[in-house]
């Protein structure tokens, strides 16, 4: 997937003092948002929750191929909450964004994190914790 980075972000990265940030989108239920930050980040006109449950992505590799990613979401511990959500609703053929940022020295988002990925058709297949999203 091609990427185009801001002016605000490859600023930034040339600063050497990274501090980056994930956001993550799932299309279950009503849509769910979280970060991988201490506090909640506003983007977009949406709020990434904080949770000290989401530890973050794996990385995905990409080809040119026709393939299948897939990528893991790992939480800490088995949350009630996130659970439920599964539980509660059909998860099958989602979609799923994972965003990529940076915070400036006052924690504050910088302008237009990239998307990173984007899964439109995904199963969740779940193995206890961590959660694990495959595309379809």
């Amino acid at each position: 997937m091609t990427r185009s980075l801001t002016a605000g972000v490859i600023a930034e990265i040339a600063t050497n003092k990274l501090n980056p940030v994930e956001l993550i989108y799932l299309g279950i239920g009503t849509g769910t948002y979280y970060t991988d930050h201490y506090k909640d980040i506003i983007f977009d006109g949406n709020t990434y929750t904080a949770s000290s449950l989401f530890l973050g992505s794996s990385e995905v590799q990409e080809t040119a191929d026709v393939a299948v990613n897939s990528l893991t979401l790992k939480f800490s511990g088995a949350d009630t909450t996130i659970i439920s959500l599964l539980l509660n609703n059909n998860y099958m053929n989602k979609s799923a964004k994972v965003y990529r940022g940076f915070l400036n020295d006052s924690q504050a988002l910088i302008a237009d994190p990239f998307l990173y990925l984007t899964e439109e058709y995904l199963t969740l297949l779940l193995k206890k914790m961590p959660l694990h999203l495959q595309s379809m």
